[in-house]
């Protein structure tokens, strides 16, 4: 079975610039996938695509770079857990920073990390020595309590501490 190549439209916008797009079939036929999974898959937001009406439209650019692997999706779940996730660990950091703490020498130390993994190539994270809110023990926000290390270090030590 011959598929025809799918025909881009050209979407005009206010600023007088425009997008191709194509429709959920061709779309399907670029990704050769079935049009239904295709549509599962940008329903769940791990596909560049947008439903306008009755009808899937998807960004040839955006989906060109989807199949090639440089672009990431996703879902729109994770989205919004993920923002719940920053804003307990923001309101957790403010509580185990006390009056005291140097928040410039704080801030300091997080540019240093930045600074590093982008220096080495190296994810780096700050790390508290002793965890925030460990089982056992638990740490404050303050520049004694923070270390740069890479991030492969601190996702195995997984919030614990061993106490001497």
């Amino acid at each position: 079975m011959h598929l025809n190549p799918p025909i881009p439209r050209a979407v005009e916008y206010k600023n007088r610039t425009s997008i191709c797009t194509i429709g959920l079939r061709e779309a399907a036929a670029l990704a050769k996938c079935s049009p239904d999974r295709l549509r599962e898959m940008a329903k769940a937001g791990w596909v560049p695509g947008t439903k306008i009406g009755r009808c899937w439209i998807f960004p040839v650019h955006l989906l060109e770079g989807w199949l090639a692997g440089r672009l990431r999706m996703r879902p729109r779940y994770y989205a919004r857990e993920q923002i719940f996730r920053n804003v307990a660990r923001r309101s957790g950091l403010s509580k185990r920073t006390p009056e005291w703490a140097d928040l410039k020498e704080i801030r300091r130390i997080y540019v240093e990390c930045r600074r590093i993994s982008q220096q080495t190539g190296v994810k780096h994270h700050v790390d508290h020595i002793i965890p925030l809110a460990g089982k056992k023990v638990s740490g404050l926000h303050v520049p004694g309590n923070l270390q740069i290390i890479p991030a492969t270090e601190n996702w195995a030590k997984i919030n614990r501490h061993e106490i001497e």
